[in-house]
């Protein structure tokens, strides 16, 4: 049987185009580098790693190591934003899900409906006087709820006795693309254009979030558990 390369094994699984670029260049800087290698140090994007994951069979003490890379994934974001939502009631429910207090699925969904409704109610200038930044605080908390959801929910297909393992992964996936948009949001308001300045600091801030998923994944799952 011939072994995989990087490219063709995320060929074979229907990788995205991006994806399959990086594992192309990857596979001609490295010649003879599998997926093993690109999964433990070539891989700079958290959202590949945990789709990497998901095309394996992971044991019940792997799935509870992503969780606990989704939670960490999860926490900076709502540290980062959430704890500064214009909300009252956000900024509490930030609070409870950073000391572990309260990180279930029904409270962090709550929570991110309200925060969204916070963020649409600023962007559409319905607060007097709403600055770009004011707009983007409460449209980075939004996103950071989400973030938290979405783990959340991931983790209670993790626990369910009828774990249905997509379900779980697809969860993780999100939890770290909402992650992700928290530092993807920019501070536009309709009828405004992004600066080029702008969008090379959210790209930035994109590509760090990114690197610091891997981190928090790596620092979980180290070595690649599949073939």
């Amino acid at each position: 049987m011939t072994m995989e390369t990087v490219y063709t094994w995320g060929l074979n699984r229907d990788s995205c185009t991006e994806a399959l670029i990086a594992r192309k260049r990857f596979g001609i800087k490295y010649p003879g580098a599998g997926q093993k290698y690109f999964y433990e140090w070539g891989c700079e994007d958290g959202g590949w790693l945990i789709w990497q994951l998901m095309q394996i069979e992971l044991s019940d003490e792997l799935k509870q190591a992503l969780q606990r890379a989704l939670i960490k994934i999860a926490d900076r974001a709502v540290r980062n934003y959430a704890l500064n939502s214009p909300k009252a009631s956000i900024r509490k429910w930030a609070e409870d899900w950073l000391s572990g207090k309260d990180r279930s699925h029904k409270s962090a969904r709550e929570a991110e409906t309200a925060a969204t409704a916070v963020a649409r109610k600023v962007s559409r200038a319905e607060v007097a006087k709403a600055t770009e930044a004011e707009v983007a605080k409460a449209a980075k908390a939004a996103k950071a709820t989400g973030a938290a959801a979405w783990a959340a929910e991931a983790a209670r297909e993790v626990e369910s006795a009828e774990l249905v393992s997509v379900k779980a992964t697809d969860a993780a996936a999100w939890a770290a693309i909402w992650a992700t948009q928290t530092a993807s949001q920019t501070t536009k308001i309709s009828g405004t254009s992004i600066t080029d300045a702008k969008q090379e600091a959210k790209q930035k801030a994109i590509k760090k979030e990114l690197k610091l998923q891997t981190i928090d994944i790596r620092s979980e799952i180290p070595e690649w558990p599949g073939e």
